[in-house]
């Protein structure tokens, strides 16, 4: 089936994953899904979504909570990762719309995950990594996303490593970037 690609608005997504300060063996999954969606057109950012994922192979450690807010609690309460990969297609048009993410960690993690647990990619492979067009655009080489927004005379807006704030402060660089 051929879908009609929607190249006016563009998805900015920010996971937040399972952590640890060292020495664990478990793997690193989703527990966050933020979502933003950018009109490349006019610049404005629309609809910001938190999804809350529930790990199923790892623990959310003290470390974990401390960087991303995220409580043991409220992650066991989250939507299974294949919900959250539904929401993405469905509710944001995921295979139809061009993704931006800041690096390249959150379409492997979730490439990654999405092949280990069977869940259908929900994204379409159009991705732009903010982070590189950044380093790009300015001649620089950028170590965070509130060091890139200094340069554009902003200021991060919300809690960092919460993945809609943190997605929505990659979608006023991408904003900048692209108009």
């Amino acid at each position: 089936m051929n879908h009609a690609f929607d190249f006016d608005v563009v998805n900015v997504i920010d996971l937040e994953a399972t952590c640890w300060e060292e020495g664990s063996l478990m793997r690193c999954e989703i527990i966050e899904v933020g979502v933003v969606e950018l009109n490349v057109v006019s610049g404005a950012i629309g609809r910001k979504t938190s999804m809350i994922v529930k790990p199923e192979k790892s623990e959310v450690s003290e470390y974990c909570t401390k960087i991303t807010g995220i409580t043991p609690a409220q992650a066991a309460a989250g939507i299974p990762i294949d919900i959250a990969c539904l929401r993405l297609r469905k509710e944001f048009a995921g295979r139809e719309r061009i993704w931006a993410s800041w690096g390249d960690f959150d379409r492997a993690q979730l490439e990654r995950q999405c092949n280990e647990y069977g869940v259908p990619y929900p994204l379409s492979r159009a991705h732009i990594n903010i982070l590189a067009l950044a380093n790009a655009k300015w001649r620089r080489r950028f170590d965070s996303v509130p060091e890139a927004l200094e340069l554009i005379e902003e200021k991060f807006q919300g809690r960092q490593h919460a993945g809609a704030d943190d997605a929505y402060n990659e979608a006023k660089i991408l904003a900048r970037i692209l108009l």
